[in-house]
């Protein structure tokens, strides 16, 4: 727009520059659907601002868009948000200043697209983006109704945020109190000194990693449990076995003891002269057949206590072996734990690193 105009103030036709800037202020508010609302250039004693009813103590040189223009010496000039003289409303303009170095060129910006990137910034319910100027001046935010107005007056929970960032701020984000809420703040800065600031609640910026990093806690120690519980039984069953290896041992031997005395006393007597002598034999024999069964229960019981031996020596190679497969099971119980602690971690500041990294890109776009 600004080459369309330099050609009419090098003629010097007033009339055809003011034709050619009503017709720029048409298509722009076509072309932008409205966002770029008015076309106006201004220079020393003049001013083409279409649609305006130009007061007497209105001097375009005077305003900001003017003198901005004129000290960025042909670069494009931004201003910072301003109310409209015209409309009322708060909007920002961009100028720049031909080569006459007399005439400047401005186009006025309403705050739709900056709110559209508020809109994009503001992820969940947890975060907050905003928009400010160096000064403290809320461009953008996500209730418009904060625009326009001073930061550390209408949202003094942002002034340490925006002084963190001006004084101490090297691009990555940091952590900071927002409403109360711990935050990561992620935030970037537009050619015209604008302050883009993103606060997550570090809550929902670290949700799913939490979930995750809980996920995998509990299977871990439902793992864990079903070890434990795994080795009770088996302590368990192992007592059982004992207990009843125990039991028949003790049954045998008793049984022994008590039927011992009385087959021996029968023999003993079976022995003596008797007028009996026929019952004799026979009760003798069977004392004998008794002694016989004895002997097998005793030869049982010694065959018991021998295996009992060698099993209470097997048992004792065993028991070393067992001891080691225990260290060596409580050693790997131990690293599973270790890993798993280790891995919920890891899981956890890798999944906070990349959605630090994802939102940081967001903000950045």
């Amino acid at each position: 727009m600004a080459n369309g105009a330099s050609q009419f103030v090098e003629s010097g036709d007033k009339k055809a520059l003011e034709r050619y800037i009503i017709e720029q202020k048409q298509s722009q508010l076509t072309a932008t659907g409205g966002n770029t609302f008015n076309v106006y250039v201004a220079g020393e004693g003049w001013e083409i601002i279409p649609d305006f009813d130009i007061p007497p103590d209105y001097h375009g040189t005077e305003r900001i868009w003017y003198v901005g223009a004129a000290n960025n010496k042909g670069e494009i000039y931004i201003t910072d948000p301003y109310i409209d003289s015209m409309t009322g409303e708060m909007c920002y303009t961009m100028s720049v200043m031909l080569d006459d170095n007399d005439t400047v060129v401005a186009m006025d910006f309403t705050f739709s697209e900056v709110q559209q990137s508020i809109e994009k910034m503001s992820l969940s319910e947890g975060s907050s983006a905003m928009i400010s100027t160096e000064k403290g001046l809320i461009v953008g935010y996500t209730d418009m109704t904060y625009v326009g107005r001073d930061l550390k007056k209408s949202l003094p929970e942002y002034n340490s945020v925006l002084d963190t960032i001006l004084h101490e701020g090297d691009g990555e984000p940091f952590t900071a109190t927002v409403n109360g809420k711990t935050c990561s703040v992620f935030y970037s800065v537009t050619n015209n000194n604008w302050y883009m600031i993103l606060c997550v609640n570090n809550y929902e910026l670290n949700k799913t990693a939490i979930i995750r990093v809980f996920v995998n806690v509990v299977i871990n120690l439902i793992m864990l449990g079903l070890i434990v519980f795994l080795y009770l039984v088996g302590a368990g069953n192992r007592k059982k076995m004992e207990r009843a290896l125990k039991t028949r041992e003790d049954f045998v031997q008793n049984l022994i003891g008590r039927l011992k005395e009385p087959v021996d006393g029968i023999i003993r007597e079976s022995n003596r002269p008797a007028e009996y002598k026929e019952n004799l034999d026979s009760f003798k024999a069977l004392g004998l057949r008794l002694s016989e069964i004895m002997t097998d229960l005793t030869a049982y019981s010694s065959i018991v206590s021998k295996n009992e031996d060698e099993g209470k020596k097997k048992r004792s190679e065993n028991t070393d072996i067992s001891r080691s497969i225990r260290v060596i099971r409580n050693t790997i119980v131990g690293l599973l734990f270790a890993i798993m602690i280790f891995s919920s971690y890891s899981l956890y500041e890798l999944s906070r690193t990349w959605t630090g990294l994802m939102i940081k890109d967001e903000a950045d776009t």
